[in-house]
C-alpha cells in the first residue's frame, strides 16, 4: 500500500491546521514508524511564496504531491492569477523532483458554471502542455460527469478522489468511481457524514471504506492513498497516525 499523509497531520498545529509546520523536517523523519511513506505538501494562502517549499531545498524528500491550497480563490479561472500563482509552483515542484502538483477546485474554486469549466480547462491544458513531465491533479467538488470531461483533455490530467467530500454531496461511489477511474492516481481518506457534514473520525461518518476499497481492488488501483482523517487529541498525533494507518491497512489487505 503507499501510504502517504497530508502536512501537518504528525504536528501540535501551532501554525495553524492546514499550514507547512515550522520544523517540517521532523514529519518525515517520523515517517515509517507511524505507517506512511509520503507526506502531502500544502501551500496555503497563508504561507504563499513564504512557504518552504519555495525557500528550502526540499529534494530528496519523499514528497507524494504539492497540493495549491491557495488557490481555492474564485480567480482561479482568471488566466493572470492561474499563471501567477500556479506557474511557480510547478517550476519548484520540477526544480525538487515532485512529479505531482494537485489543484483543487472546490468552495471559492469549484466549477459550478459552463464558462468556468470552459475557462479551468483552458488554464489546466496550457499549464499541462509548458509542464509536461508533471502531473496536474484535480480535486473537486464535481458530479462525475463534468470532474471527467475537465481531466479528458489533456494526458497529464488527473484525479484526486476525496472520499470524504463525495460522501458528503451523496455521490455515488460506486458510480462515480467507474467513470473516472483510469485519471485516479490519488485517493484522500477522509470520512465524512451525508449532506456536507464536517470530517468525522474513522467509522463515525458515512463514508463506505469498504465500498471503496472493493472497488478499487476490482479495478487494479496502484496509485496513492493519502490519509486526511479528523484530528485526534492535541499531542497525540503520532499515536493517532498509527492507529488509523493500521486501520487502513487491514482494509487495504483485506481487498487487495
Amino acid at each position: 500500500m503507499k501510504l502517504s499523509i497530508l502536512q501537518g497531520r504528525l504536528s501540535v498545529p501551532n501554525e495553524g491546521y492546514q499550514e507547512t509546520p515550522a520544523n517540517w523536517k521532523r514529519e518525515f523523519s517520523l515517517l515509517g514508524d507511524t505507517g506512511p511513506a509520503y507526506i502531502e505538501w500544502v501551500i496555503t494562502k497563508k504561507q504563499l511564496f513564504n512557504n518552504p517549499f519555495f525557500d528550502d531545498d526540499v529534494r530528496g524528500y519523499p514528497i507524494s504531491v504539492v497540493c495549491a491550497d491557495h488557490v481555492v480563490d474564485e480567480r482561479v479561472f482568471e488566466k493572470g492569477f492561474f499563471f501567477d500563482n500556479i506557474f511557480p509552483l510547478c517550476e519548484m515542484a520540477q526544480e525538487w523532483g515532485v512529479k505531482t502538483v494537485g489543484i483543487p477546485l472546490l468552495e471559492d474554486s469549484a466549477v459550478d458554471t459552463p464558462e468556468k469549466k470552459e475557462k479551468i480547462i483552458d488554464n489546466l491544458v496550457e499549464c499541462c502542455d509548458a509542464f509536461s513531465d508533471i502531473a496536474i491533479n484535480i480535486e473537486a467538488e464535481l458530479d462525475a460527469d463534468n470532474l471527467f470531461d475537465i481531466v479528458s483533455s489533456h494526458k497529464n490530467l488527473k484525479v484526486t478522489y476525496d472520499t470524504g467530500n463525495l460522501t458528503a454531496m451523496n455521490f455515488n461511489h460506486d458510480l462515480y468511481i467507474d467513470k473516472v477511474y483510469d485519471k485516479i492516481t490519488n485517493v484522500h481518506l477522509k470520512d465524512r457524514n451525508f449532506n456536507y457534514g464536517g470530517s468525522r473520525n474513522f467509522g463515525e461518518g458515512d463514508t463506505d471504506f469498504e465500498l471503496i476499497f472493493k472497488k478499487l481492488s476490482s479495478l487494479n488501483y496502484d496509485g496513492i492513498f493519502t490519509l486526511q482523517m479528523a484530528r485526534g487529541e492535541v499531542g497525540n498525533e503520532e499515536s493517532h497516525v498509527k492507529n488509523i494507518s493500521r486501520i487502513f491497512r487491514r482494509l487495504y489487505e483485506k481487498h487487495f
